[in-house]
């Protein structure tokens, strides 16, 4: 039995002590109460391009006896967030893809000009819009669904970021009725203002409203 997991920071668990950190985030919380092993796929600055990318990914490379007794939840984040693919010589694949937001490229490839890097991805997301947002999200979590219906296998998504509010009506109603949404409220303890992340008491507020539906 397996609770598959992806996110950006929140679900890593940025900001606890790297001791506690894999036992004191939400997923880990959840997978002990339901008593499943935890996959975590994780990754501080990640976007919703990459949480597609990697679930996928990793559901690609199981059987069917390991789809039937997944179950996945799926923080969605920042939807102006974005990967891309950078060749490496060194062939090594984990690498290849830099982690993108505003005034942060994550890029082992081009530590030699990632300045140059970072201008170029500001740049282009200085014309981003909740428009343009809205239809991304759309997008992931629509491709997203249809993967899990696909393989079988029963989801949940979440997000600490955005709300359907500035979404126009037809996408938040299609999100909303077509796909696996649970409302996370966002009263819980965070780490400090310098740091909005969870606090260990955080993980655990969020690990309960989780788990009342999951339950």
């Amino acid at each position: 039995m397996i609770l598959l997991s992806n996110g950006c920071s929140w679900t890593y668990g940025s900001g606890l002590d790297e001791g506690i950190r894999e036992e004191s985030v939400y997923s880990a919380l959840i997978a002990r109460t339901l008593n499943r092993k935890l996959v975590n796929l994780s990754k501080g600055c990640g976007s919703n391009q990459r949480i597609l990318r990697t679930t996928f990914e990793w559901i690609s490379k199981q059987n069917k006896s390991i789809w039937d007794n997944t179950l996945a939840i799926i923080q969605w984040t920042d939807e102006s967030r974005y990967e891309y693919y950078v060749p490496n010589l060194k062939k090594d694949y984990t690498d290849n893809w830099a982690r993108v937001k505003v005034d942060v490229v994550l890029s082992p490839n081009e530590l030699d000009y990632i300045d140059k890097a970072t201008e170029r991805a500001n740049f282009r997301l200085e014309t981003f819009t909740h428009q343009e947002a809205a239809y991304h999200m759309l997008t992931y979590s629509s491709a997203m669904a249809y993967i899990f219906k696909s393989y079988g296998i029963k989801y949940y998504f979440w997000s600490h970021i955005f709300n359907f509010n500035y979404f126009n009506r037809k996408v938040n109603d299609f999100m909303q009725k077509n796909q696996s949404w649970i409302k996370v409220l966002g009263e819980y303890d965070r780490i400090g203002n310098h740091d909005p992340h969870p606090s260990v008491t955080g993980h655990k507020e969020i690990a309960e409203q989780i788990l009342n539906f999951v339950k």
